[in-house]
Parts: C-alpha cells; structure tokens; sequence
C-alpha cells in the first residue's frame, strides 16, 4: 500500500466527497425532522429556510455541490480502476450517491431556502407521499453506506486504525438508519 504521501491531490480531493455526503445527508435529516414538526405550524420548517440561506451554509452547499459532481465524474469513468475487490453495499450505494446526491443538493441547497413557496408546499406534499418517503429515505441512508467505509479507507491511509472500525462504521449506519426509519414512519 501506498504510504500518505506518495496519494496525490487528487486522490485526497476524491474521497473527501464522502465528508460531503454525510453534509447532505445530516441536511436532509434536518430538514425531514423540521417538516414532520412542521404540521404543528410553520415556524420549525422557516427554521431549515432561514438556516440555509446564511451565507456560510450557502458557500459549503456550493462546495458540497461541486465535491459531489467530482464524485460523479470519478465514480463513472474511474469506477473499476483503482478498486480491486467491492462489496455490492458500496458499489450500490456509491452509486446511487453518485446518481442522485447531486441533484438532491441542488434540491436542499438551492430550491428551499430560494424557491418560492409552491416549490416548497410541493416538497412537502411529496415527503407525505408512501413514495416520496421511500425516495427521501434511500437518499439519506445510501450516501450514509457509501461515505463510512470510505472516510474507514482515508484513514488507513493515513495509518489510522480504529479499534473495532467495522463495528464502528456499520454500527454508525445501521444507527442512521434506524433512526431515518423513526423518523419517517413511526414519528
């Protein structure tokens, strides 16, 4: 294995996408609770609004957007080049992050705090929906599957190895997992 300084740049650049992939996922989940509180009044979910728009927030969803488009690029022309052995979890969760995390963050980055209000009343029916639901859930949890593993592989890279780390990263997914189902079905 290579040691952390013979990685290029670019190798660094590409798997900190999956640090953007947990920003997206702990935005939805954010967002997802604050609509679910929403029904009691409209104050929780103006609340996701007006965190998105601060300008901070603004700038790292730009970042995030333009991390996660490298990660497209990389994931459909570089897919079996530097991977030897892939579990299906992660070749069908990196895909789906590299498919739909993209448009979802110009989704959540962009058209809720900036839309106008049918964009967001039409966000909100679609998360009532049986399949917006499934849709909002595989979207969270997905990225979620991908990024652990990855961020696992970063830091052996950098000789960094965390006791019981498949314990650790499968048990922080399945723990974000359960809780979207929570949040999504039980709540």
């Amino acid at each position: 294995m290579n040691e952390p300084q013979q990685k290029s740049f670019f190798y660094f650049l590409r798997e900190s996408s999956a640090f953007f992939l947990i920003w997206l996922s702990l935005l939805l989940m954010y967002s997802i609770i604050c609509a679910y509180t929403n029904q009691v009044g409209q104050d929780e979910f103006y609340r996701v609004i007006f965190f998105l728009q601060k300008p901070w927030v603004i700038t790292l969803n730009g970042v995030a957007l333009l991390m996660l488009l490298l990660h497209t690029a990389i994931w459909f022309t570089h897919l079996h080049s530097n991977y030897v052995a892939w579990s299906k979890t992660i070749f069908i969760c990196g895909t789906w992050a590299a498919i739909f995390s993209p448009i979802m963050m110009i989704i959540i980055g962009y058209f809720v705090p900036f839309g106008d209000v049918t964009t967001r009343s039409l966000l909100l029916k679609m998360l009532g929906t049986e399949s917006g639901k499934v849709v909002i859930f595989l979207m969270v949890i997905l990225p979620i599957w991908y990024a652990l593993p990855r961020i696992l592989q970063t830091l052996h890279d950098f000789n960094i190895h965390p006791k019981r780390e498949k314990l650790l990263v499968n048990g922080l997914a399945l723990a974000w997992s359960a809780h979207t189902i929570y949040i999504l079905c039980v709540r």
